[in-house]
């Protein structure tokens, strides 16, 4: 009894000296027991500090999980990103999600809706805005993450670049297609100063202006 009792107190002391609770901060032994979750994600855990959820592994399952929690993007294009046919498009091999960055953000702060077509087929759902009611972060992880997902491969997007687009493209409505390919091709020159011009003269109207001020 002595004996177990003295090898108690032994690996009592060692396992204190060893772990901890704290995940940010090196043990004696530098062993780190306690796990970490990228912000945004269930679990609880340490917070993640902004360095450290722009690499890469941690921004994109941040995106996971705004994907299919807060966005709730995963009700409507599926947890394989085929979406549902016939209403909405799918975001896997999608070159409306991989081959524009601010084009993928506009649509994902402003929504889109009416009859548009994606990989050859025509969808008639509507996606609502996501400017609201997710902040430029988890705007900028959700579309790094589908950019990257089901086999995607472009580059990741950061909240600075969701930032810009609110600052340069102002809106009241979702976008039809139609607005969406004058934006492409704004984009697509390099000017997006000149994407509200643009985009009211496809559309027949007149252009939005946006606030100086505008985040």
């Amino acid at each position: 009894m002595v004996a177990t009792g003295i090898v108690t107190i032994i690996a009592g002391a060692y396992f204190g000296q060893n772990t901890g609770s704290d995940a940010s901060i090196a043990n004696v032994k530098g062993y780190h027991y306690a796990l970490q979750y990228p912000e945004g994600s269930s679990g609880g855990g340490a917070a993640m500090s902004d360095e450290e959820l722009r690499q890469d592994a941690n921004w994109l399952a941040a995106g996971k999980a705004v994907y299919s929690g807060a966005g709730n993007c995963v009700g409507c294009h599926q947890a394989n990103g085929e979406g549902v046919a016939g209403q909405f498009p799918p975001l896997k091999g999608s070159d409306w999600v991989t081959a524009s960055d601010k084009r993928l953000i506009a649509i994902l702060l402003y929504g889109i809706g009416g009859q548009f077509s994606v990989l050859g087929k025509t969808y008639n759902g509507q996606m609502p805005a996501q400017g609201t009611a997710l902040n430029n972060k988890q705007i900028a992880q959700v579309a790094s993450y589908v950019r990257n997902e089901w086999g995607n491969k472009a580059p990741l997007i950061y909240d600075d670049q969701v930032a810009a687009v609110k600052t340069e493209i102002v809106r009241q409505a979702s976008w039809t297609q139609t607005e969406l390919e004058a934006a492409i091709a704004a984009d697509a020159a390099c000017v997006p100063s000149e994407w509200p011009a643009k985009i009211a003269k496809a559309a027949g109207g007149a252009a939005e202006a946006a606030p100086a001020d505008k985040k």
